[in-house]
C-alpha cells in the first residue's frame, strides 16, 4: 500500500521511497553530481541548435509582421489612446540638444566651501564638527562614537 503524500518531507533527511529490495531511497543518492550534470550537457547541447532556434526570433508571426508602423524618426502618439500616454517632458524636446549655457564648474577657487550642495554628506559632517558635542551625542562638549549602523549608534548613544 502507498503512503499519501506528504508536505512536510524533509528531503535532506527521509527516503524518497524503497529501491527493489526495501532499502530507503534518498535523494542524494539519485541526485546527479555537478560532474554528471556538466557532462550530459556538453553532450547533448551545442551552439548549433542556438543558432537554428534564435536565427528567425526577430522575424516573429503574422500578428508582428502586420502591425502598422508610421514612417519618420518620432513615434506617432495616438492621442486617444487610454494606454501609452506621450510623457510631458517630451513636449519641449527637439531632435537636436540645445548649447549648453552659463555652465559654472565646482573646480574654481572659492568651489569648496559650496560642497554641501552638490555633496550633503560633507556637509552634514562639517555641521556635526561645527556644533559643540557634534549633532549625534545630545549633550555638549560630548561626541557619539562613530559607529556603522543605526542601530549601533542608537546603542552609542544611549550609553555614553
Amino acid at each position: 500500500m502507498r503512503s499519501p503524500a506528504r508536505l512536510d518531507l524533509d528531503l535532506t533527511t527521509e527516503p524518497l521511497g524503497t529501491d527493489t529490495d526495501g532499502k530507503p531511497v534518498h535523494l542524494a543518492d539519485i541526485w546527479p553530481s555537478d560532474a554528471e550534470v556538466q557532462a550530459l550537457m556538453l553532450r547533448s547541447i551545442d551552439s548549433q541548435m542556438f543558432r537554428d532556434s534564435y536565427a528567425s526570433v526577430f522575424k516573429g508571426d503574422d500578428n508582428w509582421a502586420n502591425i502598422k508602423v508610421p514612417a519618420g524618426q518620432l513615434y506617432a502618439w495616438d492621442p486617444g489612446s487610454t494606454y501609452v500616454k506621450n510623457p510631458p517632458y517630451f513636449d519641449a524636446m527637439t531632435m537636436t540638444p540645445s548649447a549648453l549655457r552659463d555652465v559654472r564648474g565646482g573646480a574654481r577657487a572659492g568651489g569648496a566651501r559650496r560642497l554641501g550642495h552638490h555633496r550633503p554628506h560633507l556637509a552634514r559632517r562639517q555641521h556635526r564638527q561645527e556644533q559643540p558635542g557634534g549633532a549625534l551625542s545630545g549633550r555638549t562638549g560630548r561626541r557619539a562614537p562613530r559607529t556603522s549602523t543605526p542601530t549601533a549608534r542608537a546603542a552609542a548613544i544611549t550609553r555614553s
